[in-house]
């Protein structure tokens, strides 16, 4: 039987989200996912609105991550009463993931010379935009900073540089806004510039989530070219667990690192050499397998030139 837990407000108390969680093999994933339902309990989540503490027996947690900052009050206990005793048994597990919340929405696409940005906020900041260029001709040029803008609702870029001027290559948006809780929730979107217009790319930056893989991404949506230039690939787990990854030309597996166990909460680097391989789009693939037997993968692209 699974358990669904719904916090509504008309007001700006509440915040909108749905939580992830892994899926186990038999569908016995409680234990995998700190932040489920299954361990919420409604009665201390009820009484902390109130500043009071959980009655007795309660053996959940209070669903703090569905209320903004300073919604839940300090306990405050009546006038002549004694603290209520925390129940015997187990604490609940709790979770460092933040999963990427300040963006409502976000959507990058091209429109005629330029790009639109779309995009809706949970927190009241401005949203801030960087266009990078990573290419010219045949080498590779790092992150070069050719447009910025900071908005607070949607707009069209016209493809005209405002800190350095465009040209034909591959480019990548940093798009990035501060989360009601004070983080900075970053999405990266690759294009490429042929003929004077932007063309999407596929992903070489994954949104951060709180999923088994909660962070992947590469370096550059480019490498190799005149200077050799090698490819960083990195990713973080939420769970140790078993890994491989792979880089594949089409279907055939060009590179293949060992598979090896990998610990949650570190950020796990490898390095692709470009010598020996041939231009063209090649696919970064990670395949992660908990000892549950919960398992997830990632595909990234990313272009030798």
């Amino acid at each position: 039987l699974d358990t669904t837990l719904a916090i509504v407000s008309g007001g700006g108390q509440v915040v909108q989200q749905t939580i992830d969680g892994l899926l186990g093999p038999r569908f016995d994933d409680t234990l995998l996912n700190p932040t489920s339902s299954e361990q919420v309990d409604i009665a201390p989540t009820a009484m902390a609105l109130f500043a009071r503490r959980a009655p007795s027996g309660s053996q959940g947690r209070v669903l703090t991550e569905a209320f903004t900052p300073g919604t839940i009050p300090p306990v405050v206990d009546p006038p002549g009463s004694l603290p209520t005793p925390i129940a015997a048994g187990p604490v609940p597990a709790t979770t460092t993931c933040a999963a990427a919340d300040g963006f409502r929405s976000l959507s990058v696409r091209t429109s005629k010379r330029g790009l639109r940005f779309s995009f809706a906020r949970r927190g009241t900041g401005k949203a801030r935009f960087d266009v990078f260029r990573q290419s010219d001709g045949t080498r590779v040029v790092g992150n070069r900073l050719v447009a910025r803008f900071a908005r607070t609702r949607s707009f069209t870029w016209s493809g005209k540089g405002n800190r350095a001027r465009t040209g034909e290559g591959y480019y990548f948006v940093r798009a990035r806004v501060r989360t009601p809780s004070g983080r900075v929730d970053e999405r990266r979107v690759a294009f490429r510039r042929l003929n004077g217009r932007f063309r999407a790319r596929r992903a070489f930056d994954r949104t951060p989530s709180c999923r088994l893989v909660s962070s992947f991404k590469l370096e550059r949506t480019v490498f190799g070219g005149r200077g050799n230039r090698a490819l960083s690939i990195a990713f973080r787990l939420e769970s140790t667990a078993r890994v491989q990854v792979e880089v594949l030309r089409g279907s055939r597996v060009v590179k293949r690192y060992r598979t090896q166990t990998r610990r949650r909460g570190t950020t796990h680097r490898l390095r692709l050499a470009s010598e020996g391989l041939r231009r063209g789009d090649y696919v970064v693939r990670l395949t992660v397998v908990t000892a549950r037997g919960a398992r997830n993968a990632a595909r990234l692209t990313v272009r030798r030139l």
